[in-house]
């Protein structure tokens, strides 16, 4: 436009109507929201950060007391015995260990054989009455099984 004509306004007047500058107010409001926009996202920001911190220290400080736990252990030593067996039986050589407990357990593990083959000898003689196995026709002779011995007198006092 030529700014001789009759319908020429200057770029700075155009957007007044009224009185009222309505481009300014218009880019102040849209100006407003982004500033408001702003503040909110640095806000957010923020407690992420301290949120985020305050993970990390909860991290941190169970990471520390489970290293002073273990430092601990190491020290007093509580965690090795729990490889002790409450058994005086060493799995490894499949033998007894020396000793009264060991000896004790194997009687009462001899005890425990001569008592189970009188059982089965019982069993044996009360599933057949007649005397003799009825498939082969043999006469049925007594199991042998270890003899009778006492075992565990220290504890119960028995002689």
């Amino acid at each position: 436009m030529i700014p001789q004509a009759q319908g020429f306004i200057p770029e700075a007047e155009r957007f007044i109507c009224g009185g009222f500058d309505i481009a300014r107010e218009e880019k102040e409001r849209r100006m407003g929201s982004f500033d408001h926009r702003n503040v909110q996202n640095e806000k957010r920001r923020e407690e992420s950060a301290v949120r985020d911190e305050t993970r990390w220290q909860r991290i941190d400080e169970k990471a520390r007391k489970e290293e002073d736990m273990w430092s601990r252990y190491r020290e007093h030593g509580g965690k090795a015995r729990r490889n002790k067996s409450s058994v005086p039986f060493n799995p490894v050589h499949l033998g007894y260990n020396d000793g009264k407990d060991g000896e004790m357990l194997r009687k009462n593990d001899l005890q425990l054989r001569h008592r189970d083959a009188m059982r089965a000898d019982y069993l044996r003689e009360r599933g057949n009455a007649a005397g003799y196995n009825p498939i082969t026709g043999e006469e049925n002779n007594a199991l042998k099984h270890p003899p009778s011995q006492r075992f565990g007198t220290e504890r119960s006092g028995m002689q």
